[in-house]
């Protein structure tokens, strides 16, 4: 049986597996991802992109393909029960994002397979490529050398699936190992890990198909209520549009255990269902020869596993760890989200900046997060499994919702990277939370640009030195000493001049005027591109300003704002308390 060694072995690749593939070699770390299906799936499971997601994938470079093929939603309608007929009724319309913060603000829906093409594309420009037909069949962890954060100190055997024995032929010596083999996860059972919640008794249809109807809003979100039951209208690339279908319980004929058997169920029973509850409109499949592209149903279980990982070394993501409702669109998101908060922390260790304490943070940040998802969810579920519920109480549900469903409505807890000290310095920068959207003037050539795009995701932090008026008396004076405090701290985690730590931006208050580069010390504008001014008026007219107050940031005192790899805030501190930093970079970095 062969050998090998890797950094990172992960186990599954659908888009969390692959999003963690992306973001750790994006940040120089070696990765093989494996996956036990022969091809990758053709049509159907997940296929909404909430905004935050969208913004995260912005940062890796990987928004615009998705931009150019995926459906935008906008708007939801809500239609309730005639007051004239058996039918239904509009009963308003509503922008579909709520969030004012969201840079993107809508649903973008598209189809797994092509989701994950993205992520393979750009793994293949890096090297790598989802090896298939693997299969890990043990996996164990080397207890006397796993609390070093260099030794390779997990062994995983794989075998191929595509043998009748499943006979092991390598063994993988890893340093960490992420389980992202979903919601059955092969990973999260050798581990012995749990899922912890319920299975309702709440039974929904999925049938994704090229719809001949007469109804108004098939190419927006639709909430529909009915006597019969609850729908929800996706519209996808394309003509397709996707239906979940509240099913009853005497249709699926269950057994004792609440168990349906699918075989007994076809999409024409589902696609009946929505017909009597789109009354008075017309429903019908376009093309009965082209069929029906994909189809399901499923029973909702709300569950969070007990732990995300083992020793530091072994982790799940996604689906390993939480099962809920899909009808909100939070599964890939949410997997999505797990591993692009875990990449950078496993990066930062294996790059020897930080402790393996940091990635204990992973199951605070994560779990935490996963457990407001499952009561969103269960809140969520019952509004549309609830007869009787008047428009007026899900349009507030839906609005009150909204924040948390697009992404931008959840902050991490305090922990050693989420430092709650001076926030009055920059208060509309909440600490655990990502950077909003906004934007500035680039100093150097009156170009606008959005400080999201200031902070792409490669693995380091960034501080963004919040200058103030660059006309105040005290100012260069404050950057000055500010920019060597800077240096004291990088020489003390890796060099003065070590440009893997950390990257550096400038923000100034006041007029656009290149001339004012000269003033700004060179440690904080290492590059031209990386400064910019709160300024309203570039050369074609209004396009920026406003970012201090946005910010919460007084212009007469200025700020500096550690960003996370991950673009959350991480701490905040002002021009004169370079101490703060230390102390904050002083809990998981190690000194050179």
């Amino acid at each position: 049986m062969r050998g090998s060694s890797i950094d990172v072995l992960i186990i599954g690749a659908g888009p969390s597996g692959l999003m963690a593939a992306t973001a750790l070699k994006r940040a120089g770390i070696d990765v093989r991802i494996v996956d036990k299906r022969p091809q990758g799936i053709l049509a159907g499971q997940a296929d909404g992109i909430q905004p935050r997601t969208s913004e995260i994938l912005q940062t890796y470079g990987l928004a615009d393909e998705l931009f150019r093929q995926g459906c935008q939603l906008r708007v939801t309608a809500f239609f309730n029960p005639s007051t004239e007929s058996d039918g239904i009724e509009l009963s308003g319309r509503m922008p579909t994002v709520t969030a004012p913060d969201a840079r993107y603000p809508y649903i973008l829906t598209l189809h797994q397979a092509a989701i994950e093409k993205i992520f393979q594309d750009a793994m293949r420009s890096m090297g790598v490529e989802v090896e298939r037909s693997v299969v890990p069949t043990s996996l164990d962890i080397v207890e006397e050398s796993m609390k070093e954060s260099e030794a390779y100190a997990v062994k995983v055997c794989l075998a191929s699936a595509d043998s009748a024995d499943v006979i092991p032929n390598e063994v993988v010596s890893a340093r960490f190992v992420i389980g992202t083999d979903g919601a059955r996860s092969w990973t999260r059972k050798a581990l012995g890990i749990i899922l912890e919640g319920e299975q309702t008794d709440l039974y929904w249809g999925v049938i994704d198909f090229v719809a001949d109807t007469d109804f108004p809003d098939i190419r927006n979100q639709c909430m529909i209520h009915t006597h019969y039951g609850s729908i929800l209208v996706i519209p996808r690339e394309g003509d397709l549009v996707r239906l979940y279908v509240q099913m009853n319980k005497e249709v699926l004929d269950l057994d004792e255990a609440g168990d349906f058997n699918r075989s007994k169920m076809s999409p024409e029973q589902l696609l009946e269902a929505a017909r009597l509850r789109f009354r008075p409109y017309y429903l019908n499949l376009k093309d009965p020869e082209a069929g029906y592209h994909w189809w399901t149903i499923y029973r909702i279980g709300q569950r969070v596993a007990n732990k995300y990982g083992v020793h530091e070394r072994v982790f799940l993501a996604g689906d390993a760890t939480h099962t809920h409702s899909p009808k909100a669109g939070q599964g890939m998101n949410a997997g999505i989200c797990d591993a692009h908060n875990l990449a950078w922390k496993i990066a930062q260790v294996l790059h020897g900046h930080a402790d393996l304490s940091l990635l204990k943070t992973y199951e605070l940040e994560r779990r935490t997060f996963a457990q407001s998802l499952i009561a969103f969810d269960k809140e969520y579920a019952t509004l549309f499994s609830t007869a009787g519920i008047t428009h007026e109480e899900f349009l507030r549900a839906h609005s009150s919702f909204s924040p948390f469903i697009s992404g931008m409505d959840f902050t991490y807890p305090t922990s050693a990277i989420t430092r709650q000290t001076h926030q009055d310095y920059a208060k509309g920068l909440i600490i655990g939370r990502p950077v909003p959207p906004h934007a500035f003037l680039r100093v150097a050539d009156a170009r606008p640009v959005n400080i999201q795009d200031m902070l792409p995701a490669n693995g380091k932090f960034k501080i963004l030195v919040f200058a103030g008026e660059y006309s105040r008396a005290d100012f260069l004076a404050d950057l000055q000493q500010f920019a060597e405090g800077l240096v004291n701290l990088l020489a003390k985690y890796g060099g003065a001049s070590d440009s893997r730590l950390m990257d550096m931006a400038t923000v100034l208050a006041g007029k656009q005027d290149p001339a004012c580069l000269l003033q700004i010390p060179s440690t904080l504008r290492p590059h031209w591109a990386q400064v910019v001014v709160d300024d309203d008026v570039d050369v074609h007219g209004h396009s920026a300003g406003g970012g201090y107050k946005k910010f919460g940031i007084e212009s007469s005192r200025g700020a500096a704002v550690v960003v996370r790899p991950d673009s959350f805030v991480g701490a905040v501190a002002p021009l004169q308390g370079i101490n703060a930093l230390t102390e904050y970079f002083d809990c998981f970095w190690k000194p050179s």
